[in-house]
């Protein structure tokens, strides 16, 4: 039972390690170069005026207050009704889709680069271009938790391989217990003519943890 249980944590691990640890570190990896580029793409620009405001284009027109560019997206929230997002227009680089999530019952801008990153709006004018600003702005630190986040995934995954590199700490043990049941095993037998009647009980144990590994394989390989 012992081993049986070592076998199967070890299959575990190898999941992780062949598979689950490799597949979130690319797309963790992934992440980060993204966050890079739009974090790179959105200071490229970015152009504050007088207003303290990177001009805003919605609908073809340009809004260079930040109070009249807010204005204007509430306005269109009364029109928009698509889950999906509507094309409104760009700002500092990022296309802005006009959202109504279904589920918190808000609406939201999507800015779009490589990634999306999405703002929930309230009902104030400043406070639209504030909070769209807030998200754009939080790329440096979702950098640092995603670079954060590869550490860990990468230690994880190192102690993973090493955890799978210690043997079964009672293999002696076992090897020895099944020895000297064969030994029993053959003081039970009974006759010549019974002789096939007879479980060969370490035989039977080693099948036992063969067949499970077997179908512990096959698991793995789907």
């Amino acid at each position: 039972m012992l081993k049986q249980s070592y076998l199967s944590q070890k299959y575990d691990l190898e999941e992780m390690v062949n598979r689950k640890y490799p597949q979130e570190i690319k797309e963790c990896n992934e992440t980060i170069e993204n966050l890079k580029q739009d974090d790179k793409y959105l200071k490229e620009n970015t152009i504050i005026n007088e207003d303290n405001f990177s001009p805003m284009k919605i609908n073809e027109q340009v809004y260079n207050e930040r109070a009249k560019a807010g204005e204007k997206i509430l306005e269109l929230c009364k029109s928009v009704k698509d889950t999906k997002g509507v094309y409104i227009g760009d700002y500092r680089g990022f296309k802005m889709y006009l959202e109504f999530n279904t589920f918190e019952k808000v609406f939201q801008v999507a800015l779009k680069n490589i990634q999306t990153y999405r703002a929930t709006l309230g009902n104030d004018k400043i406070g639209v271009i504030t909070r769209i600003n807030n998200v754009l702005e939080s790329m440096e630190k979702m950098l640092e938790n995603n670079e954060q986040r590869l550490q860990n995934l990468e230690l994880q995954c190192k102690n993973a391989q090493e955890t799978l590199a210690i043997p079964f700490a009672q293999e002696q043990e076992l090897q020895e217990s099944l020895a000297r049941l064969k030994e029993v095993n053959k003081l039970l037998k009974i006759g010549d003519t019974k002789e096939k009647e007879v479980i060969d009980i370490d035989d039977e144990e080693d099948e036992e943890i063969e067949e499970y590994s077997k179908n512990k394989s096959r698991e793995y390989v789907r």
